[in-house]
């Protein structure tokens, strides 16, 4: 299924990914809730065991059996407000969720649509060059079989060499400038073709940054902390201006205000902390630096834990290190998300 709509698709969905319905469980209850059935088991086992005590003793205990069962009724009553709650929260956890994948498919409209306009305009600027290929060969094949002619006639007017060998010399270094033409060809098609695939790698590092934000919340997850929101651009002024930044270079600032990714998030115990993410198609020593910089700045700025991290497809082995050392967190993008529908 390639969208969910409706609640039946997020149903089926969960049907055919029995590990979807692990994980949506373990995000949705709680422990109390996940270790809820376990601990009902014990429950009942014990009371198994008191029932047949109660056997033993049932005339001097019935006053308190009937007070174990009204508290025990009551408890079964907070049960199923708690699972009424919970599936109220269920269902707007479904809701939420149907229109940020709405929100996701428009931005991926978009995005594909911008992509099909820049691959058009590729192919227009290839053809013209092929043409213009196609026009140049056409003429220098006429010119070869032109300089082929004149060089047949000197052979056969032996008579007027002299004169022919002065229209050669002036033929050849007509020749020569022809070289030199070509050659100077052949670097403007290498520049256009270094200039397209500079291009292409713009457009793949700007893939790769919009596939990393949708999988914001995975990063944060997969660091230990869960996700809570994003920062824009203006925050990052916004929090810049209320800060000392006296003693931070001017391009460093800069840079921190163009962060491909900077996420608010909570640790285990509820407390605030921040994430700043480089993103490349392939990760390198410049982004580690940046990443860890940036984090450095949001200590500073916020007074807060922050941690850096990495995302790409692949990485270049150089930031090993880094990683290994727990410097920065390397998280590698799932080429699904790269791939469009």
């Amino acid at each position: 299924m390639d969208t969910i709509n409706t609640i039946d698709d997020f149903l089926q969905v969960l049907d055919e990914n029995p590990k979807w319905v692990e994980a949506l469980r373990a995000r949705l209850l709680s422990r109390q809730l996940i270790e809820l059935p376990e601990k009902f088991a014990q429950f009942i086992e014990a009371t198994d065991k008191r029932f047949e005590m109660l056997e033993q003793r049932f005339e001097n205990f019935e006053q308190r059996l009937d007070r174990f069962i009204e508290a025990t009724d009551k408890r079964f009553e907070m049960l199923e407000q708690r699972f009424e709650r919970l599936e109220q929260r269920l269902d707007r956890f479904i809701e939420a969720t149907d229109k940020r994948f709405e929100r996701l498919e428009q931005r991926l409209d978009r995005f594909i649509e911008a992509t099909d306009k820049r691959f058009e305009m590729l192919e227009q600027r290839f053809e013209r060059l092929e043409q213009r290929l196609d026009r140049f060969i056409e003429a220098t094949d006429k010119r070869f079989e032109n300089l082929e002619t004149r060089v047949q006639s000197i052979q056969n007017d032996v008579s007027i060499l002299k004169d022919a060998q002065v229209q050669n010399a002036t033929r050849i270094q007509s020749i020569q400038n022809d070289v030199s033409i070509l050659k100077d060809a052949q670097v403007q098609n290498a520049t256009r073709i270094q200039s397209i695939q500079n291009d292409l790698g713009m457009l793949k590092g700007a893939h790769a940054r919009n596939a990393a934000i949708g999988e914001a919340p995975h990063i944060a997850q997969d660091m230990g902390f869960n996700w809570t929101k994003n920062l824009s651009q203006k925050n990052l002024w916004d929090l810049t201006k209320i800060s000392d930044t006296s003693g931070i270079p001017t391009n460093e600032l800069r840079s921190f205000h163009w962060a491909d990714l900077i996420m608010e998030a909570t640790g285990r115990e509820g407390e605030t902390c921040y994430i700043a993410v480089e993103i490349s198609f392939t990760v390198n020593g410049r982004d580690t630096t940046r990443a860890v910089r940036n984090a450095g700045f949001l200590t500073k700025f916020t007074g807060k834990p922050a941690y850096a991290a990495v995302v790409g497809l692949r990485r270049d082995d150089r930031v090993q290190d880094s990683i290994e050392s727990g410097q920065v967190f390397w998280y590698q993008l799932p080429m699904e998300v790269l791939q469009a529908e």
